[in-house]
């Protein structure tokens, strides 16, 4: 926070973009025009959850320079490391306001008008399918967005969280899982929370911008495999031989089988391959 410099008479600068990114909001801006012998030598933004009232600030750009990729006090973009911690982010809407400081201090122009903290879109979830590790869900990320990682959650009827949120930094490098951004990602974990054996099951994704979060993907079932087509079933000298053709876009890592003597009823099994 800083005192509050003598006002300039001089139009505000010209407040472009107000983005999450990975260490907090970036606020993207143009100069403003200033009175001749006068400088810029800083600028000051305030945020707000409603777009009137001041929820922090004034904060001086001279508060970060040389950190978060704030390379000098009149740099742009600037970023606010935290904004996540008063409002803006996990909970939306936010917005900011910035003005430019004159001559260390002396004078300041008047504040640009509220810009709303732009609220990242959902990611496209392309598909949820079984595989060996679990579930592994495949994405396109938020249209003109760089996430710094992804969450998912679960739910077993399209409207209640079984669990989650997950975060994709807890299985970086593991389970095929190359980064925390990769696609697909794979859930370990989904099996023993009513997804798998046991249909129906849903996920969502979200992107995550550092403490940021984007909006929640809908909610996509995880597909459920059809069953494979068994060509034939014929005694040979070792037993019963079971030809068949795996489902169709699938891996399977094994293959069960049950015995019946009536068409109904299981007189054994299931037996694993």
């Amino acid at each position: 926070m800083i005192a509050s410099p003598a006002r300039a008479a001089t139009g505000s600068p010209k407040l472009q973009s107000v983005v999450p990114v990975a260490d907090g909001v970036a606020l993207s801006f143009v100069a403003p025009t200033v009175p001749a012998g006068s400088a810029v030598t800083s600028y000051d933004w305030e945020v707000s959850t409603d777009a009137t009232n001041v929820a922090y600030g004034p904060v001086s750009s001279l508060s970060y320079v040389g950190s978060y990729g704030n390379t000098t006090a009149t740099s742009s973009p600037q970023t606010d490391p935290v904004a996540a911690y008063y409002g803006c982010g996990n909970t939306y809407p936010c917005w900011y306001q910035l003005r430019a400081v004159l001559d260390d201090g002396a004078s300041a122009t008047s504040w640009s008008p509220w810009i709303r903290v732009l609220n990242i879109a959902a990611p496209e979830v392309t598909s949820v399918v079984p595989v060996a590790d679990g579930v592994a869900l495949s994405f396109v990320a938020p249209s003109g967005s760089t996430p710094t990682s992804y969450d998912w959650e679960v739910s077993t009827d399209a409207t209640n969280v079984a669990y989650g949120p997950v975060s994709s930094l807890s299985y970086v490098g593991s389970y095929g899982n190359t980064t925390a951004t990769s696609s697909p990602q794979t859930d370990p974990v989904a099996a023993y929370y009513g997804c798998g054996n046991t249909y129906p099951c849903w996920y969502r994704i979200r992107a995550d911008f550092g403490s940021f979060n984007a909006n929640w993907s809908p909610w996509i079932e995880v597909r459920n495999i059809a069953a494979p087509d068994v060509t034939s079933i014929v005694p040979v000298a070792d037993g019963v031989a079971l030809s068949f053709v795996a489902p169709s876009g699938s891996t399977p890592t094994s293959y069960d089988w049950e015995v019946s003597t009536d068409a109904t009823n299981v007189a054994y099994g299931p037996v694993s391959s």
